[in-house]
């Protein structure tokens, strides 16, 4: 865990399989996959897209990472 260089906020890193390391949001969301147009982070460095939902009884829900290129407020 660290911070943003950009806008402070707290931000954690997943490494792909393939790539460079992603800075992704502290908090993990849940998503139904392949039900949306947001692309998500799982913690295994997988990309996937899908739709934020709440947690409950409804199977095949993922928690995910949101990268924090999405919400940064620092300048670019």
């Amino acid at each position: 865990m660290s911070w943003c260089r950009r806008c402070g906020a707290w931000i954690d890193w997943i490494q792909p399989p393939k790539g460079r390391p992603v800075p992704v949001e502290y908090q993990p969301v849940v998503v139904m996959p392949d039900r949306g147009a947001e692309e998500f982070i799982t913690d295994e460095g997988e990309w996937i897209r899908g739709k934020r939902t709440l947690a409950g009884p409804v199977g095949g829900n993922l928690v995910v990472f949101v990268p924090h290129r999405r919400y940064c407020t620092g300048r670019r």
